[in-house]
């Protein structure tokens, strides 16, 4: 085979390279015994806290979209808790100038309009209805419109002479930066640290494009294994800060689940589509 045929991975003298793992299983039974086996192998070596039943969900999405604040998400908290709702959800729209979602993806604090008081008072009223709180999160992306990109236009993936196509008026930032890596676990442990939050749910809604890395020119094929490196050592890390805290994979609705990251959080959104009848099918 020409060489052209494989990605390449550049070794300079004395360093080395560790591939991803690759996880396998034979049986001679048959698709369902295969199947069966792979689930009680994710849930004995795999899955966190496997053994325990995930809590009843409510998330905000459907009700409000975009249209958040403390007021309306207190009033739905308290028609969760009444259908007997364990763990109510806040989505998207409750940070930065988010409006919509053509802007503030990347400005993660709260929207100082629509929570005059930071989240503070929502998780206590979260809490005292009996429930816990959680929050909605896209990490790895940014929207040209915001703070974030116009100091750091560097920090996502492009090519200098390719224009940077947008996904639902996002860009994918390079998680394979360290710099980068080390903003968002410190925006994410600061999040987490400052507020009651029980559970987070982690978005990933568009995938590379214009998957350039001017700074490793001589070794681009870095950018693919080490983005997935230190997603994951945010999450660990983030595991190991906060204990407490469940993390659930949305992926775009179960864009994203294998055993690396399945390995990492507790719960998969396996798709926006939660109608019943459509559910038997994807799931």
């Amino acid at each position: 085979f020409g060489h052209e045929a494989f990605d390449l991975w550049r070794l300079n003298p004395g360093e080395s390279l560790t591939t991803p793992v690759f996880s396998g299983l034979y049986t001679d039974q048959g698709f369902g015994a295969a199947s069966r086996e792979w689930h009680a192998y994710l849930l004995q070596h795999v899955v966190p806290r496997a053994e325990e039943t995930r809590p009843i969900l409510y998330n905000s999405w459907e009700a409000t979209f975009f249209d958040i604040d403390e007021e309306n998400q207190k009033k739905l908290a308290r028609v969760a808790a009444d259908l007997g709702v364990e763990l109510f959800v806040m989505d998207d729209g409750w940070f930065g100038r988010r409006i919509n979602d053509r802007a503030g993806l990347g400005d993660w604090w709260p929207n100082p309009e629509r929570f005059p008081n930071g989240l503070k008072p929502l998780a206590d009223e979260v809490h005292a209805l009996g429930m816990q709180f959680g929050i909605w999160v896209e990490p790895e992306m940014v929207n040209p419109d915001s703070d974030l990109y116009r100091e750091h236009p560097d920090w996502v993936y492009h090519y200098p002479t390719r224009s940077r196509s947008e996904f639902r008026n996002q860009l994918v930032l390079n998680y394979a930066r360290e710099d980068v890596g080390a903003w968002v676990y410190g925006w994410l442990d600061d999040l987490l640290s400052r507020n009651a939050i029980d559970y987070v749910k982690w978005d990933m809604n568009r995938p590379f494009s214009e998957p350039g890395w001017p700074d490793e020119a001589e070794n681009p094929e870095r950018l693919w294994i080490d983005h997935v490196r230190n997603l994951y050592d945010i999450l660990d890390r983030l595991r190991r800060a906060h204990p407490h805290v469940a993390f659930e994979s949305c992926s775009g609705g179960g864009g994203r689940v294998d055993l690396g990251i399945l390995r990492r959080t507790d719960m998969v959104w396996t798709s926006d589509n939660t109608d019943a009848l459509d559910r038997l099918t994807i799931q």
